[in-house]
């Protein structure tokens, strides 16, 4: 929970003082430490909600994971959105294709705030700025209602 939150505090030095490519090694190194967590303290078996929004509107989806194979169920809402996360992901599902998203978006992204769980390390929030020029591209995905099984 230290290395979280010394990894959080770097990552604002960072911000503030502008440098990007210690922002982004900040960035990294916050989300390997909560990964790291994930690993060794996560439930086998588990299910949360996957919830993606964007200006139009929002989608979730229950993702069941269970022997490290990931069901997911069907979507409600923008169903295209839906999509962004099975093919980021290579359409299993678990907590680890979640971290590849945020892999990913750390290092496409113009912009990525993320707040991660204190004890299972998993990402609980995470808001996407691609493009600081347009208005109305953000998006955010959150797990909701993590729950062993």
């Amino acid at each position: 929970m230290k290395l979280i939150r010394s990894a959080t505090l770097i990552l604002a030095l960072a911000a503030a003082t502008g440098c990007s490519s210690v922002e982004v090694d900040a960035r990294q190194a916050a989300m390997n430490q909560a990964r790291e967590l994930w690993k060794t303290e996560s439930p086998e078996d588990y299910r949360f909600t996957w919830q993606f929004s964007i200006m139009a509107g929002q989608t979730r989806t229950v993702v069941t994971v269970h022997d490290g194979k990931a069901t997911i169920g069907e979507p409600a809402g923008l169903r295209s959105r839906n999509e962004l996360f099975l093919t980021r992901s290579g359409r299993s599902g678990t907590m680890e294709d979640v971290f590849k998203i945020l892999e990913h978006e750390l290092a496409e992204a113009h912009a990525v705030e993320v707040r991660y769980n204190s004890e299972l390390g998993y990402p609980e929030s995470v808001f996407v700025n691609d493009d600081p020029n347009m208005v109305d591209e953000e998006s955010t995905f959150r797990i909701l209602k993590l729950q062993e099984l």
